[in-house]
């Protein structure tokens, strides 16, 4: 008899993460995991390092300095703050604790690549709504809410495009929503945002019964390799995720450097308004050479190639990589027509601006 995988895992498309690694170089220009161009302050390294000296011990597999910390900074109540391993897993924690075969997840039309392999994974079947010009259309995600709907991810704001839901269609969609679907409110990139009308859900969340909100030291704070997410969530939530998470499921030097992140808010505010410039600039100069940029407000930007373009976004790919220049090619989204570009370094910007530039005057003459 041979081994029987269950329908769901079988029906996954596995996701595959940017390229770190290039053939041309071998320290190449990596923006395409959207990743800072710069690594943690001196304080955060110092705290991570001295975990290192007890790393025999076990972390606390409450996180409960934590998730303290997470509540005095955000003003929650410390019980209904969830620790993980990177957002990522409590995503999938959540969707666990409240879907299962047969029923249905609903995310927007270019969410991020998890939600459906996350819905695959407990038997769920994965629906999608439409969106509006790399926008999320809230009103689309409503009428796509079906009986059979648990969990609804919404991303904001959004992955791949850069855009976000301004405060009135998130205040709709947290009210229309059945209280019997599960909102998952996955705040990424909430710290980039400086747009007016753009709110977190973290207040919203406080009085709803079926909001869960996840953010993530990954981006801002420029931890992406040590993992660490954290959720707001109604105790139901909470108490449910709890039963089913693996113990000592946030390292204990994430849970240092984490904590120490948390201290310096100067750190933050240079990075938001470096990342804000260096993004206007970049877009500025990729919207001259013909490309489309959607309005971004995160730590990178979504490029086009429009019809009567003399390259391709395929071609581009391959181009930038064989300079060393290793960027987010996006098929899997059904964009075989964009490329998704970190914000890095100045520097790095240049170099990416001019190289597309080399390249489009080249396809041009062909």
């Amino acid at each position: 008899m041979s081994l029987t995988v269950r329908p769901g895992i079988e029906q996954i498309v596995g996701y595959v993460p940017g390229e770190a690694r290039s053939p041309a170089n071998t320290r190449p220009l990596r923006l395409a995991s959207n990743e800072l161009p710069f690594g943690p302050s001196k304080a955060v390294k110092s705290a991570a390092s001295a975990i290192c000296a007890v790393a025999n011990r076990y972390p606390d597999g409450g996180a409960v300095l934590l998730r303290e910390q997470i509540g005095r900074l955000h003003r929650l109540e410390v019980d209904r703050v969830l620790a993980g391993s990177g957002s990522e897993e409590l995503l999938q924690l959540v969707c666990r604790a409240f879907a299962k075969d047969g029923d249905e997840v609903l995310s927007s039309q270019y969410g991020f690549m998890m939600y459906p392999i996350i819905a695959r994974s407990v038997g769920a079947t994965p629906t999608f709504a439409e969106e509006r010009d790399f926008h999320v259309d809230v009103r689309a995600m409503l009428a796509a809410v079906t009986p059979a709907t648990r969990v609804v991810f919404l991303t904001n704001p959004a992955n791949p495009a850069g855009t976000y839901v301004p405060r009135s269609d998130l205040e709709l969609l947290i009210r229309e929503l059945p209280s019997d679907v599960v909102l998952v409110i996955d705040e990424a990139y909430a710290e980039f945002v400086d747009a007016p009308d753009f709110a977190s859900a973290l207040p919203y969340a406080r009085e709803a019964s079926n909001v869960v909100v996840t953010r993530t030291f990954s981006k801002i704070f420029g931890l992406g390799g040590l993992r660490v997410g954290w959720a707001y969530a109604p105790r139901e939530v909470v108490e449910a995720v709890n039963k089913i998470r693996l113990p000592f499921n946030v390292s204990a030097v994430g849970q240092a450097a984490a904590i120490a992140a948390m201290h310096e808010p100067d750190h933050v505010q240079r990075t938001r308004a470096y990342i804000r410039q260096a993004r206007e600039w970049t877009s500025e100069r990729l919207l001259k050479l013909g490309l489309q940029v959607a309005p971004s407000v995160t730590s990178f930007i979504l490029v086009g190639f429009p019809t009567g373009c003399p390259g391709t976004a395929a071609e581009a790919v391959v181009d930038l990589r064989s300079s060393g220049i290793l960027v987010r090619p996006l098929g899997a989204y059904g964009l075989h027509n964009h490329i998704r570009i970190t914000i890095g370094a100045h520097s790095d910007m240049r170099r990416v601006a001019a190289r597309l530039a080399s390249y489009l005057k080249r396809a041009a003459r062909k």
